[in-house]
């Protein structure tokens, strides 16, 4: 766990995992489709890096504790690491488009998804970071 009391948690990390588990839910909703049935190495990226970005942010919340240099630099890097899997999934998501001639909407809508998960963990690394300043003076 964290470490950090329930009443002194904020609702932005709550919503920040909710908005990524959508992302997930959308993800694999999307690849169940049997179009993907042809290209089962994309569609198994695309399920595996939905996946790790919910594991990585899901790590960062529960197992770290911020109130540690150590532990409060290794929750930074588990965010960073959700960010770049984010653009790994943006890269299989255009790769199965090309691959599987997805329909443009569908694929600019679920890019907006993981837009929308990775602006979410961006304001939780600077939130992150400036809570780091003022314990550290990092």
């Amino acid at each position: 766990m964290s470490g950090v009391r329930k009443k002194d948690q904020t609702e932005h990390r709550f919503t920040t995992l909710d908005i990524v588990l959508d992302m997930y839910d959308h993800t694999t909703t999307v690849t169940a489709n049997p179009k993907f049935d042809k290209c089962p190495k994309i569609r198994d990226r695309i399920d595996d890096e939905a996946a790790l970005i919910y594991h990585f942010c899901r790590s960062a919340n529960e197992d770290y504790d911020n109130r540690d240099v150590d532990e409060s630099l290794m929750r930074l890097n588990l965010e960073n690491e959700a960010i770049r899997r984010c653009m790994w999934l943006k890269t299989y998501i255009r790769l199965a488009q090309k691959k599987l001639h997805l329909r443009a909407r569908k694929v600019i809508y679920w890019n907006k998804v993981v837009n929308k998960s990775m602006d979410a963990i961006k304001k939780w690394i600077v939130s992150e970071k400036k809570n780091r300043r003022e314990l550290f003076g990092l």
